[in-house]
């Protein structure tokens, strides 16, 4: 399993996955490739980051969930992302049909 993380994740290493996290730099020295790695992962970040964003518009994701039966929690947020996918959907074919 491949995991790409922010800096919160240094040094969290568990044997069955292989965590990329953002290199830093020492003090005094230069970053030259690592930039690139760097800039690569923020990027991939930006997208889950916004993603996640788009999903918690609904209210029963940004609060607490009390729902009592098992696996309505995983549903309700099953639902959230189908609706945030349709709003991108939507989203792109509107901006189709002005172009057209």
């Amino acid at each position: 399993m491949y995991v790409r993380a922010d800096t919160g994740y240094q040094g969290y290493h568990p044997p069955w996955v292989a965590v990329t996290t953002p290199v830093n730099t020492l003090p005094g020295g230069e970053l030259t490739e690592e930039k690139a790695l760097n800039r690569r992962l923020s990027q991939m970040r930006v997208v889950v980051e916004n993603t996640l964003c788009g999903t918690k518009i609904n209210r029963i994701i940004q609060e607490p969930f009390r729902g009592r039966k098992a696996g309505c929690a995983d549903r309700a947020l099953l639902v959230s992302v189908g609706l945030h996918i349709f709003r991108c959907d939507q989203r792109s074919m509107a901006k189709q049909t002005q172009t057209a």
